[in-house]
């Protein structure tokens, strides 16, 4: 499968999404420079994003917080 297939042939137990409006205003973009290139960027603090919900950032091997899933805050 696509990891970005919408079909409902690939769900099951769909569900309307809980987040309101008021939990999508938490999140915070921010403007940041890359530690090891220096890069400017812009994004948000996956701390902070799983602090809305945990469902829109990704874990390392460890449980520790790796990312955001930014395809996901579309929805």
């Amino acid at each position: 499968l696509s990891s970005c297939s919408s079909s409902i042939r690939y769900k099951e137990n769909v569900l309307d999404l809980d987040l309101s409006l008021e939990a999508i205003l938490k999140l915070r973009p921010v403007s940041y420079v890359w530690t090891k290139t220096q890069e400017q960027d812009i994004g948000f603090i996956a701390e902070e994003v799983e602090q809305v919900d945990s469902r829109l950032v990704t874990y390392n091997k460890q449980g520790q917080i790796q990312g955001v899933k930014y395809d996901q805050i579309v929805a």
